[in-house]
């Protein structure tokens, strides 16, 4: 986990009740983790975009559906919180998404979601102007969790960019809506989900703090001003 002493602050005065951490890392003894956390003793190899990110997320919302946690928040290395534990903790009363908007695309991006729809709505069962692209990065709550652990990922037909289109459709398969929640920033173009590497300066968390993101993605490093100020997010602080 990067901006650890970060991290600390979010999670300062949080009972262990109240919180669990579960990690799937490249190996079993990752150097960075947080205190009292759930490591994945046996990791499966993973790569970019594959099929085996999903595979690797559900075995940690197994793990922590099966502790009885109330709500899942997958998360990466390399993200920070922008709102207070409590704060996000409220939010996840709901199941919390990003997805790419359905206007404004280029046609390449239309064209690849096209193709990857063709490929995956037989396997849902489901139309292809219903099925959505999201952010990898999301929250599931435990109740809508139950409802995905019928489908079995390791037979899903999509391998490339598979974490972008598996979770949202079975929700949407399960009858649940779905919508956009901006839960975590990764570029400034919204319609992309893929995730640039920032900065984290004073206007990067304005315009974050503006958009009501929980999340920001690929921070690669915090300037002082940001320190403090989520610092003082984190408190409970504005």
């Amino acid at each position: 986990m990067d901006h650890l002493p970060l991290w600390g602050h979010f999670l300062a005065g949080v009972s262990r009740e109240e919180v669990r951490c579960y990690v799937h890392a490249k190996t079993a003894k990752p150097e960075q983790v947080l205190e009292h956390t759930w490591i994945d003793p046996d990791p499966l190899p993973t790569a970019w975009g594959c099929l085996s990110l999903v595979l690797a997320s559900r075995r940690l919302f197994e793990q922590a559906w099966g502790d009885g946690c109330t709500a899942m928040v997958l998360l990466s290395g390399d993200m920070l919180p922008l709102k207070s534990f409590q704060e996000i903790r409220q939010i996840c009363l709901e199941t919390q998404l990003s997805l790419q908007p359905r206007t404004g695309l280029k046609q390449q991006q239309q064209e690849a979601n096209q193709r990857r729809f063709e490929e995956i709505a037989p396997w849902f069962g489901l139309r292809q102007s219903v099925l959505r692209k999201q952010n990898m990065f999301f929250a599931v709550t435990a109740a809508d969790y139950a409802l995905l652990r019928q489908f079995d990922p390791s037979t899903f037909p999509l391998d490339r960019l598979a974490d972008e289109y598996f979770w949202v459709n079975c929700l949407i398969r399960s009858g649940l809506a779905v919508r956009d929640s901006r839960f975590v920033f990764c570029n400034s173009d919204l319609t992309r989900t893929q995730a640039a590497s920032f900065h984290l300066d004073e206007t990067l968390a304005t315009q974050c703090g503006e958009g009501g993101y929980c999340f920001i993605r690929k921070v690669a490093s915090v300037s002082r001003w940001a320190d403090v100020r989520l610092r003082n997010v984190y408190a409970g602080g504005c």
